[in-house]
């Protein structure tokens, strides 16, 4: 079964202090070749600037605190 085209797609990710992985990661997934997708950082907490990394380097993300 393959993946569908013209179906929007959600990714959420959660995250405690997680600013380091998503410097590695979020541009991977924004880079990705599939075009409708939203992209949400569930942020819980964090006190290592994780919300404003995001939100000044990926206007895309939302961020949900």
């Amino acid at each position: 079964m393959g993946l569908v085209a013209n179906k929007k797609v959600g990714v959420v990710v959660i995250s405690y202090n997680g600013k380091e992985l998503l410097e590695k990661f979020l541009p991977k997934i924004i880079d990705t070749q599939y075009n409708d997708f939203e992209i949400y950082i569930i942020d819980n907490a964090s006190t290592d600037g994780t919300r404003e990394y995001v939100e000044s380097n990926f206007p895309q993300v939302r961020v949900i605190r």
